[in-house]
């Protein structure tokens, strides 16, 4: 009975050894995706898909172990530094160097700090700021939700694909800044679909084009 016990115990403790090995493995061959925060205490970001290294635990950063990253809070200095290429801190070099050797750089929706002021800013200054977002748009920096970030890279393009399809019956200008942030040019939409005046000047400033399917 001892025996059988003892058995037991070396079986259940050779299966244990087992799983964590394969799970080692699993999290292994995952890709690596950077996450930078300019706080001191990191966002979580959860993933299926990548594993996760935050900036903020490592000693020392090398760029190249990276394909893609993400910017989980943004500011609006960042933002200016970055749209006319100047770096005045870790973040925007981090950023500028990614660009230079052409990493996916990807910016976390909730964490841009100067959209909660669209409504009460300065409608000129704030014309100024989406001239800045434009500019890194153009650099190949895209702006998405947390939701999305397992689309990243792959096979699966649907956060970086070029052509974006909205259902909406009704198209306004906040809908078309979301997808332009994206890095979306071309728009499919309803052929019914009504267009917010709005909208029109949006679409015509930054010459987006509109599918009507």
């Amino acid at each position: 009975m001892e025996l059988d016990k003892m058995n037991i115990e070396k079986l259940v403790d050779y299966l244990t050894k087992e799983v964590v090995k394969n799970l080692n493995l699993d999290v292994e061959k995952k890709e690596k995706l950077l996450v930078i925060d300019s706080k001191k205490d990191n966002k979580e970001i959860k993933s299926d898909k990548f594993k996760i290294v935050y900036l903020n635990d490592l000693e020392q950063l090398n760029i190249d172990d990276f394909s893609h990253m993400i910017i989980s809070s943004f500011t609006l200095n960042q933002l200016a530094n970055v749209s006319m290429g100047r770096s005045d801190d870790q973040i925007t070099s981090i950023i500028i160097e990614g660009i230079l050797k052409s990493k996916s750089i990807f910016i976390l929706n909730d964490g841009v700090e100067y959209h909660k002021f669209k409504n009460t800013s300065n409608e000129n200054f704030y014309n100024m700021i989406e001239d800045y977002e434009k500019n890194i748009v153009s650099f190949g920096i895209k702006f998405i939700d947390e939701k999305d970030i397992d689309l990243i890279g792959g096979e699966n393009k649907e956060v970086v694909k070029e052509t974006y399809s909205i259902d909406n019956k009704i198209i306004t200008e906040s809908i078309l800044e979301k997808m332009y942030r994206s890095g979306n040019k071309d728009i499919n939409i309803r052929n019914n679909a009504i267009i917010t005046p709005l909208a029109k000047d949006y679409i015509r400033i930054n010459n987006i084009n509109i599918i009507k399917k």
